[in-house]
């Protein structure tokens, strides 16, 4: 038995590259989450601790963690401001 092997046309690779690469991307709301974790942890926080300095409950603070959701508007400026670090660090992937 001969096993053959079709060959791809231009579209089709390039269809099939690009849908690979989305696979490997992170959503802004998972990259927000781990940085959210990261931080939170490199500050030897538990969730509630955070949570009430910043005026949020725990499960606010878990749901942003898990990427259920995402802060709201203002709240990125609150966090970089109480983790001595920019938006742009919280919302982007940041080589550690």
């Amino acid at each position: 038995m001969r096993i053959t092997k079709k060959l791809l046309t231009f579209d089709e690779k390039k269809d099939k590259i690009e849908y690979m690469e989305e696979l490997n991307e992170k959503s802004i709301d998972d990259i927000i989450a781990d940085n959210l974790t990261e931080l939170r942890i490199s500050k030897k926080l538990k969730q509630s601790e955070l949570a009430e300095q910043i005026g949020y409950s725990d499960k606010t603070v878990s749901r942003w963690e898990n990427a259920s959701t995402v802060p709201d508007i203002a709240t990125p400026a609150r966090l970089a401001e109480f983790y001595g670090i920019t938006v742009y660090d919280i919302q982007h992937e940041n080589p550690r």
